[in-house]
């Protein structure tokens, strides 16, 4: 089973055990050979091809490229504006894992 696959590395996180991790990583990467031979390229394999549950596989699919979604996220937010002269800043997230 791979380690770093979507249902590896998500799964878990939603409550999965690792016999259910093992059959979703089973399903999708069948279906991922499927469509990478389907579609006459690897774009299953590709990074962020598994983002929010297969979204990022979909936009692929229908010609979306790939952007680091923080960057996008960082510019449209403005926040180099934001945190100018500011000197600190304090973040948070609501679990640190290995994800993260």
């Amino acid at each position: 089973m791979r380690q770093d696959g979507a249902a590896a590395v998500f799964a878990p996180q939603k409550g999965a055990d690792p016999d259910q991790v093992a059959l979703l990583e089973a399903g999708l990467g069948r279906f991922a050979g499927l469509m990478a031979t389907r579609l006459g390229s690897d774009l299953p394999g590709r990074p962020g091809a598994g983002a929010a549950g297969g979204v990022g596989f979909a936009a692929l699919v229908l010609g979306a490229r790939r952007e680091p979604g923080i960057e996008v996220l960082l510019s449209e937010l403005g926040l180099d504006a934001a945190l100018a002269g500011g000197s600190l800043v304090v973040v948070g997230e609501g679990c640190l894992d290995a994800v993260s």
